[in-house]
């Protein structure tokens, strides 16, 4: 008995002198230019028809992304990948490169980089050193079929990340899509055809302002087009951040350092008269009943706070409109 447990325990120690051969390396990517991309997108608001057209476009925004370079290692192929990061999104809808939401009726369409139409989900392979110029992201809500009242959160909605062919490693991501705001969806019996639109405001020189060569910018015309399948009383209500203390009418600018200082906006209707962008109900543009399509015409132009404390940079501010059915 004695010799036969010997036996074993000898068996048993011979084993531990085997060796397993390593495991092969895996391609790991890394960034070589630029950093993560985080994009911020805010549309908070969507006032779309019940049973508008399929396909139309409640929604939009667009926001400039840097160019980013990347590798997996020398010659190795890699492949990056778009996806939505929300399993709600997973669902393609009769119109291509739409996915459901979690509202019913309400699809999502996000691309980048735009300039190649490169719809979420999507696929990029490429070969040893990688680059993606600087392009554009682009997000819309489109209406599917009949939109129900709801809520989409804040947060992730999409990322897209870099693995090699082979031997990957752990994916890299190159970008996250974001929703800095709930997007609050609140169907009317009236479209909203201009649901999004950039105002461009015009260049100027701080030098004509401190000369007072002009004291204002252009007045910049826009417009606001409704359609009404049946006859609505309208108003409409402008929310715009505002600095402590402004006037009637008048939207702060950004606060980046990229953003001009001293600056703002002043928003008037068509007639010339400032229009109230505090967004409060009782103080609404009595627009009066709509039947079918009617535009609507309003004015916007920049004003300096203080010539004085004038510097150069961008004017980007934004004002969101709400449409009041009676």
């Amino acid at each position: 008995m004695f010799k036969f447990l010997m036996k074993i325990v000898c068996v048993v120690m011979a084993g531990f002198s085997f060796y397993t051969l390593p495991a092969a390396a895996a391609n790991n990517c890394s960034i070589t230019s630029g950093s993560v991309m985080n994009i911020a997108i805010t549309i908070p608001t969507l006032r779309p028809a019940s049973n508008g057209t399929s396909g139309t476009v409640l929604g939009s925004a667009e926001i400039q992304a840097p160019g980013i370079s990347y590798n997996c290692g020398t010659n190795i192929k890699n492949t990056w990948r778009s996806k939505f990061t929300r399993p709600e999104f997973s669902t393609e809808s009769i119109i291509s490169n739409v996915y459901q939401t979690n509202i019913p009726g309400l699809g999502i369409k996000l691309s980048w980089p735009s300039s190649r139409a490169a719809y979420f989900p999507s696929a990029y392979p490429c070969n040893g050193a990688c680059s993606e110029r600087a392009d554009i992201v682009r997000l819309e809500f489109i209406q599917t079929g009949t939109i129900s009242a709801g809520i989409i959160p804040a947060g992730q909605i999409g990322v897209v990340q870099v693995t090699a062919d082979t031997d990957p490693g752990a994916p890299l991501t190159l970008m996250n899509v974001i929703l800095s705001s709930a997007v609050d969806i609140q169907p009317k019996s009236c479209a909203i055809l201009t649901t999004y639109q950039n105002v461009d405001l015009g260049s100027y020189s701080i030098a004509d302002f401190t000369s007072k060569k002009i004291t204002k910018g252009v007045l910049t015309d826009f417009e606001l087009t409704l359609d009404c399948p049946v006859m609505a009383p309208v108003k409409i209500a402008f929310t715009g951040e505002q600095n402590i203390g402004a006037g009637k009418g008048i939207i702060k600018n950004c606060d980046t350092t990229e953003c001009a200082k001293s600056v703002e906006v002043k928003l008037m209707n068509s007639m010339g008269s400032v229009v109230d962008v505090t967004g409060e109900k009782a103080k609404a543009t009595n627009v009066g009943n709509v039947t079918g399509k009617k535009t609507l015409k309003f004015k916007a132009q920049i004003v300096p706070v203080d010539v004085l404390e004038m510097t150069p940079g961008k004017v980007s501010t934004y004002a969101i409109f709400d449409i009041y059915m009676e």
